[in-house]
């Protein structure tokens, strides 16, 4: 599969890893998934790193089934947004299509190029928010 996750505890966060081409379905896959993981807790935060990628294989037309698969992530489980590492101008505009659909769904979602920036930004949550 080409999305890869893992929940790290001393983040308090999904970091997920696409590798390859991303298709619809294993966006889908990937939201069941988490929504069904006992290992990943209520309320938590993801990192999608896109770094790896090698291209997107999904229709703005899929958009509606991603849009539904999220907001029954966000009922189970208090989904809370999403950081996305996007490099690249591929990567950027993959990532700006699915703010667009997340924020329909009052979903935070930030886009970062700098993986440095990125981890300032998350360190800097982790500082202000109590465990």
């Amino acid at each position: 599969m080409p999305v890869d996750y893992r929940y790290d505890t001393a983040l308090k966060a999904v970091v997920s890893t696409v590798r390859g081409v991303l298709e619809e379905s294993d966006v889908l896959s990937h939201l069941l998934r988490l929504q069904e993981d006992d290992a990943v807790p209520s309320g938590f935060f993801e990192i999608v790193d896109f770094s790896t990628a090698d291209d997107f294989a999904i229709r703005a037309s899929g958009a509606s089934a991603v849009a539904q698969r999220v907001a029954k992530l966000i009922e189970h489980k208090d989904y809370r947004g999403t950081a996305f590492f996007a490099p690249n101008d591929m990567s950027f505009g993959m990532a700006r299509m699915f703010q667009a659909m997340m924020e329909s769904l009052d979903q935070n979602v930030e886009i970062y190029r700098d993986w440095d920036e990125l981890a300032a930004v998350v360190t800097k949550r982790l500082r202000e928010k109590p465990e």
